[in-house]
């Protein structure tokens, strides 16, 4: 039978573990999170010395920063790490962390699927209208009441330049649905 000056020990080992552990956890918490602010803005000083924004934007016609995002996306992942591995040194069951990993997952997916729910139809109307032939900058149209010139014809939308100077974007998959009257220059 154990004595209560046994007990007290006892605990004393286990409350100094826990003590230690969490004090460890919060430790690399701090030091992974000042980490991941730096890499991320390592990575888009990079980018920017190396003008990737305007080789991207050149290239594939978009309006994004790449920069931004692949800074916040290596931010978030070292985010990600140092989350694991201080959930790891609390001795969370790994039960817990694949929970969190799929949760996780769940929600990236379907942000991502959500993002494409605009631009995937955009793009397929835009691949369809491509290969149509049927239009082209510089042609003069009428879409759904709007009169215009096109002046920029893009994977996944269509610029109209009005009689008034006046510059709409109209979504490919809007061209799909109504009706686009070619008219004479």
């Amino acid at each position: 039978m154990m004595g209560v000056e046994d007990v007290f020990v006892y605990l004393r080992g286990v409350l100094s573990s826990v003590y230690t552990n969490a004090l460890s956890a919060i430790i690399i918490l701090l030091i992974g999170f000042v980490v991941a602010r730096l890499a991320g803005r390592l990575v888009q000083k990079l980018m920017q010395e190396f003008e990737i924004n305007k080789l991207f934007r050149k290239a594939a016609n978009l309006k994004i920063s790449l920069e931004e995002v692949v800074a916040g996306l290596v931010t978030y992942l070292i985010y990600f790490v140092v989350i694991i591995i201080s959930l790891h040194q609390l001795g969370v069951a790994p039960a817990v962390l694949n929970f969190i990993l799929i949760a996780m997952l769940v929600i990236v997916l379907a942000s991502i699927l959500l993002g494409f729910r605009d631009f995937l139809p955009n793009l397929i109307a835009g691949i369809y209208i491509y290969r149509e032939r049927f239009l082209h900058e510089g042609d003069m149209v009428k879409v759904g009441g709007v009169e215009g010139e096109i002046v920029k014809l893009s994977a996944t939308e269509l610029r109209l330049k009005t009689n008034s100077d006046e510059i709409i974007y109209i979504p490919n998959s809007l061209l799909t649905k109504k009706e686009v009257v070619k008219l004479k220059n």
